[in-house]
């Protein structure tokens, strides 16, 4: 299913190594030393974005330019970019024997790596934009169309990622006559990443023209100043992936999630992520709305750039050291280790899987503090262990069994749906010349 030779499999299974570990005694720095040297070079770059003055020169800029324009609440919008892979659910790939059982506590993806781009905007006052998304193509299917919500389009392009042409596209299309409608002074702001698409002349010339006031967030902060990613596409990636786990569930590998699937999840996904309170929290987490940036710069801010960048730099050598002998770092020492977590000492009986697991770490800390002859409590820590796999087990097949029973008619309805539109899939060549969206306007001129 995934594109690996049987060859492959036999010779792992013998012991025989894969091309990367054969050769990684030839490298100067083991992987673990690189993906530490990596992570010191990216945290330097955002010592670097995260100066204390760069922070707060942004959010004076913020709030000179909405004074000046005399910008209303309303009219101020962030919009952002977000990959989605269509197919996948979970985070890894698994491999079970053929003869085992319970298989249907497993649910496959189709091992499609597709990707779509989702172009996403919200407002100050809690609205989102109609839904733009890019597939990998050069031909439309007509029947995306049925799926499509108001004011929605569909792009295409070679990779599925953005470029300029689609990015003045979504301003012209998509965000200019969304936020006119509720426009309430003369002039909108957008706040949004310094990407190449979105500030091309095109993109430019017509916020000039339209008044829209453009305001870029410094480089490596999206992760504190980013109201999409600090607030709303995580939740996205939750409600998406629970969604497409309900969908495909009892199909396995015969089924392959195709974008009118996607579309149909996608939609259900933002209208679950993208509630006026997850859009409120986004401004309020980013010191906007209420305006706070003393708060975020507190948190996320550690002085001076050069004060924060060799901080970072001792850090990154430290870790390093721990990691291998590379470099002989004196300071490098191993902290010992403590529960996460207090348990209760007072037990009841244990009505799931979690209060089972929190009774058997008690008692398993309770014999580490006995002094019993070490052979024993390996036989007793054993046999806990057998304990809980075996409740686990129960309280899965108790909870599963009744789940399976409500949802198989859902995957036998779908897969008949799947199967009339099978046959009804529409291509349409794309004019050379023509913009390469698919969106009602383009229905009405056919």
């Amino acid at each position: 299913m995934f594109g690996i030779h049987l060859s492959t499999f036999q010779r792992r299974l013998k012991g025989v190594p894969s091309r990367f570990d054969a050769n990684s005694n030839m490298q100067r720095l083991s992987l673990a030393e690189e993906e530490i040297l990596m992570e010191w070079c990216i945290q330097k770059q955002r010592a670097i974005a995260q100066d204390e003055e760069i922070v707060r020169y942004y959010f004076q800029l913020f709030a000179d330019a909405k004074a000046k324009y005399k910008v209303e609440w309303a009219d101020i919008y962030n919009m952002d970019e977000k990959g989605v892979m269509m197919g996948v659910i979970g985070e890894e790939k698994v491999i079970i024997s053929a003869t085992e059982k319970g298989t249907k506590s497993y649910i496959t993806q189709d091992g499609s790596r597709e990707w779509s781009t989702l172009i996403s905007c919200i407002s100050g006052d809690g609205r989102y934009s109609p839904l733009y998304t890019i597939f990998k193509g050069i031909k439309h299917n007509l029947q995306w169309l049925d799926h499509l919500p108001e004011g929605g389009a569909i792009a295409l392009s070679a990779n599925s990622w953005t470029d300029n042409i689609i990015g003045a596209d979504w301003f012209e299309r998509i965000f200019e006559p969304w936020s006119h409608k509720t426009q309430k002074g003369e002039y909108r702001m957008m706040l949004f990443d310094r990407h190449s698409s979105y500030i091309s002349s095109e993109v430019i010339n017509f916020c000039v023209k339209h008044k829209i006031v453009l305001l870029y967030l410094p480089p490596h902060t999206i992760h504190f100043l980013q109201l999409l990613d600090v607030s709303l596409f995580a939740p996205l990636s939750t409600y998406y992936k629970r969604i497409l786990c309900n969908l495909t569930e009892f199909q396995y590998a015969n089924y392959a999630v195709d974008k009118i699937d996607f579309l149909k999840v996608m939609i259900s996904a933002i209208e679950l992520a993208f509630t006026p309170k997850n859009i409120s929290s986004g401004w309020s987490k980013c010191g906007l709305n209420p305006f706070n940036p003393e708060e975020i710069i507190r948190i996320n801010c550690k002085g001076t750039s050069i004060e924060h960048q060799n901080q970072v730099e001792r850090q990154a050598i430290i870790e390093v050291g721990e990691t291998d002998d590379l470099f002989d770092i004196s300071q490098a020492t191993n902290q010992p280790t403590t529960p996460s977590r207090e348990y209760s000492h007072t037990l009841q009986t244990p009505a799931n899987i979690t209060q089972i697991d929190e009774a058997i770490n008690l008692i398993d800390i309770k014999l580490k503090g006995l002094s019993l002859d070490i052979e024993l409590v390996l036989d007793l820590q054993q046999c806990l262990k057998k304990i809980k796999k075996g409740s686990g087990r129960v309280f899965a097949q108790v909870t599963t069994t009744q789940h399976n029973f409500d949802t198989m008619h859902k995957a036998q309805k779908t897969k008949e749906q799947k199967k009339q539109r099978k046959n009804k899939n529409t291509f349409e060549d794309i004019e050379k010349d023509s913009a390469r969206i698919l969106d009602a306007d383009y229905q009405e001129a056919r």
